[in-house]
């Protein structure tokens, strides 16, 4: 193939690209792992009986707190970096570049 009929052949069916193809996958993706490892943590150890009293429901909403903060974080850096040149810095320093004037 030369060159010239590999530029027409790429130019004939021109589509527009789905930008939120991959952010929707994603979601859909995350979403289905969050579903199914609640319900078998739920099946395979069952629910703590004495969840009524204060402290345990406390550290148990503080220990629910952090899970749901490391997956939005999580969540934001994969959708970031999921397409190309997502991981670049475009403002700012870098963290080595921090941790080297320090």
């Amino acid at each position: 193939m030369k060159t010239e009929e590999l530029i027409d052949l790429l130019s004939t069916n021109i589509e527009p690209v789905d930008t939120r193809k991959v952010v929707r996958t994603l979601q859909i993706a995350i979403v289905a792992g969050l579903v199914l490892a609640f319900l078998t943590c739920i099946v395979t150890l069952g629910i703590r009986p004495d969840l009524d009293n204060a402290g345990v429901f406390g550290f148990l909403l503080v220990k629910m707190g952090f899970g749901v903060v490391v997956t939005i974080l999580g969540w934001h850096l994969l959708l970031k970096h999921a397409r190309p040149g997502g991981g670049r810095i475009t403002r700012g320093y870098s963290w080595q570049q921090f941790h080297l004037q320090l």
